[in-house]
């Protein structure tokens, strides 16, 4: 019984690792879009058969399959294409054009959850698969957004602090002060110096 469930397992690693090879070297939508669909139902039917080691399997190689799939569509937006012309119609009606999300039945909720799930740090990403295959529970979408919306605080956050490039007004101004500074106190017209910017503030203001 035993060696029979070893070799349930090694076969399930195989097929995983399988998928993963699959998925990264996957260059059209449509063949991301088909790894998500089928690890989807897979992680689906594993759920009902209470196969946990099948079911986390199947459920990370999904969350792969949408991070792969928003990644492409970050990349579309930069201009380099959504999908490849090839065998299972990415073109529209034989035309090299890029189709729609709906087109190639992505929906908008399916498209804004993969491109946040891109958004992701790689180190973060790993980290959260890890620790859900440490204990032994399925990944799912709601933890991937959960994960983004972190990173995208955590941006923003960085942006808010972030000082801002001083404009020309007060770089001028700097140079003015540095200027000023450097009359020596012994100079006559220090104080007349000073003067004639105290006039120019307030004539200027």
């Amino acid at each position: 019984m035993a060696g029979t469930e070893e070799g349930v397992e090694m076969n399930q690693l195989v097929k995983y690792e399988a998928a993963k090879f699959a998925l990264a070297e996957a260059v059209r939508v449509d063949e991301v879009m088909d790894i998500r669909d089928k690890s989807a139902a897979i992680a689906a039917a594993a759920r009902v058969a209470k196969d946990r080691q099948l079911e986390i399997d199947a459920s990370e190689i999904r969350i792969r399959a949408e991070r792969r799939l928003g990644e492409m569509l970050r990349e579309q937006k930069q201009g380099d294409g959504l999908a490849k012309p090839g065998p299972k119609n990415n073109s529209v009606d034989g035309d090299d054009r890029t189709p729609t999300l709906a087109e190639i039945g992505i929906s908008k909720d399916l498209s804004s959850r993969a491109q946040a799930i891109a958004a992701i740090p790689a180190e973060d990403f790993e980290v959260t698969l890890d620790e859900h295959r440490a204990q032994q529970q399925a990944v799912t979408a709601t933890t991937m957004q959960k994960l983004a919306e972190k990173a995208k605080q955590h941006e923003q956050k960085e942006v808010d602090t972030k000082p801002e490039k001083p404009g020309v007004g007060i770089r001028l101004a700097n140079e003015a002060i540095a200027c000023l500074a450097r009359i020596p106190l012994r100079d006559n017209c220090r104080e007349e110096a000073w003067k004639m910017v105290k006039n120019w503030l307030k004539n200027n203001q």
